[in-house]
């Protein structure tokens, strides 16, 4: 019986490669692939052989982009410089990792069996066993790995490691392709045993506003910081601390922040920083008035937060309103 089964799992793994192989000779001229996701890409790294390549795209093939409404399907990671795409359903997954400046697969991962449940999917894979957990953000449909999952919900909520000094606010989770236009929701939906990880965003108003001064940008040929003293409503007592920033929803400026420097109890102090002309009158270019538009002034009971939620909404809203006022042009 072990003999038989030897033989039979050696000739199904021939069977594979013979259809990887077939699959491969798909590979153009200049050793680009077709993938119905992006532009064509190559396949040289040391991070796998050829042999795995060709597999990964024959079995990307057989599972073909889903035509249900479900969770299978195509997902991704948009990084600019570089892109992440998983493709799965029950027959398996692929998971390429592209460098969008050589159009070059860098990294791959792929398994054959799936296990799928309506929590997450499990696969073992050529790195090992991996779980992406079904999380969903209002309309939007993600994949995450176990371990981030915490990390998701504190990207919605605009906290942890996504505010703090430095933090870029990048997402960097996988997302149904087409779902980026879809509704978001102030909280996600997490499976049960995930729920633990879901925080609320912190929300608070502008009490009080300073006296604006300038600090001199030495760096800058043009452009000095404007910086306007505000005190807010909030404190550590709902979670502030120095170093956060809150964004500033009644603000027209994109995405004014209020950056927190001191933070007590129930209040904290910060700073709105815009830029301003170290030569008001003298044009940059040849485009330039030398001139800026009129500012809206910094306001008590201006509404802040660190919601991703509640930027998008105001995103849109800006939108809507530029797109009615072309249209009465």
């Amino acid at each position: 019986m072990r003999a038989f089964a030897a033989r039979f799992t050696a000739a199904a793994l021939c069977l594979l490669f013979a259809h990887a192989a077939a699959h491969a000779q798909q590979l153009d001229e200049d050793g680009t692939w077709v993938n119905g996701v992006g532009e064509p890409w190559r396949f040289e790294s040391h991070r796998y052989t050829a042999e795995q390549a060709a597999a990964a795209r024959a079995l990307w093939e057989r599972i073909g982009e889903a035509a249900d409404d479900g969770w299978a399907g195509d997902y991704e990671i948009d990084a600019s410089v570089r892109s992440h795409f998983l493709r799965w359903s029950p027959k398996g997954f692929v998971f390429f990792n592209v460098n969008t400046c050589t159009a070059n697969v860098d990294d791959l991962n792929y398994g054959e069996a799936v296990t799928d449940t309506p929590s997450h999917f499990e696969a073992g894979s050529m790195r090992g066993a991996v779980k992406f957990v079904k999380v969903k953000w209002g309309e939007r449909r993600y994949l995450i790995e176990d371990a981030h999952v915490g990390g998701f919900c504190d990207y919605v909520a605009g906290l942890g490691a996504y505010n703090s000094p430095g933090a870029s606010g990048d997402a960097g989770f996988l997302e149904r392709r087409g779902d980026g236009e879809r509704p978001t929701a102030l909280l996600p939906t997490v499976p049960p045993e995930y729920r633990e990880y879901v925080r609320r965003p912190i929300d608070a108003r502008v009490t009080r506003v300073g006296r604006s001064y300038v600090e001199v940008n030495p760096a800058d040929e043009w452009w000095d910081e404007l910086v306007t003293p505000v005190r807010v409503d909030a404190g550590s007592d709902r979670g502030l601390r120095r170093g956060m920033t809150l964004h500033a929803l009644d603000s027209d400026e994109y995405d004014e922040r209020v950056e927190l420097t001191r933070v007590g109890t129930n209040y904290a102090h910060g700073i709105i920083v815009r830029s301003v002309r170290k030569r008001p009158g003298v044009k940059l270019n040849e485009w330039d008035d030398g001139k800026d538009a009129p500012r809206q002034p910094i306001n008590v009971g201006w509404r802040l937060t660190t919601s991703v939620h509640r930027q998008l909404l105001r995103s849109e809203a800006r939108h809507a309103a530029w797109q009615a006022k072309q249209g009465k042009r």
